[in-house]
């Protein structure tokens, strides 16, 4: 992935689907240090490119080869035009809130 500025923070979604209790509470505890929980297995983060990368190596270091991690950026223009649907009153998790997508 080439990005022109690796410490300029942007949007992540990142999902996983792990097979083992042990190791999907792992993960959750691992991407929480970094992320907000928008469901039980999908997080937003807004760090830059090199803490995602430490982060990746951080997951791959728990994950095994029947487990599933996507980690897909977000640009700031498309995250901007995303839908909140369901929890009335819900906001932005930058913002200390639940969000659903």
């Amino acid at each position: 992935m080439y990005y022109s500025n690796m410490q300029e923070e942007r949007y992540w979604l990142i999902a996983y689907d792990i097979r083992h209790p042990r190791r999907l509470a792992c993960v959750a505890k691992c991407i929480s240090s970094y992320a907000w929980r928008l469901q039980k297995s999908l997080f937003e983060a807004h760090i830059t490119v090199d803490t995602m990368a430490q982060l990746e190596k951080r997951l791959n270091a728990i994950i095994r080869d029947d487990d599933t991690i996507l980690i897909l950026p977000i640009c700031a223009c498309d995250r901007g035009k995303r839908k909140i649907c369901g929890l009335a009153g819900s906001t932005d998790p930058m913002q200390d809130s639940c969000m659903m997508l």
